[in-house]
């Protein structure tokens, strides 16, 4: 069964086991950095099955006028079987004071 979490608290290893596959060549060998960014995000937004990440969606701005979206991945396993719809709803419930928010690439 798939969980949902805002704790921005994920595991190193969690994170490289995530994202090695998805070859993001931004993120490749410096996964101290992308730790870091995750746990100073404004806001994540993480799905989870049997202790595997599987989804997440983070974001940085000032809190309350705009939120710029860095990630929305999910595992390639799990792409259509709605769990980026639940991740963005939460995402969405947690952001609802602010006032604009951008996906950037």
């Amino acid at each position: 069964m798939v969980q949902l979490s805002t704790d921005k608290y994920i595991s190193k290893a969690s994170l490289i086991e995530f994202f090695e596959p998805k070859q993001i060549k931004k993120y490749e060998d410096r996964y101290d950095e992308l730790h870091y960014a995750i746990k100073n995000s404004d806001y994540v937004v993480t799905a989870w099955e049997d202790g595997r990440l599987i989804g997440i969606l983070r974001s940085s701005g000032d809190h309350t006028f705009t939120q710029y979206v860095n990630n929305f991945l999910i595992h390639d396993d799990y792409v259509s079987r709605g769990i980026a719809s639940k991740v963005l709803d939460l995402y969405l419930q947690e952001t609802a004071d602010v006032d604009d928010i951008s996906i950037i690439s």
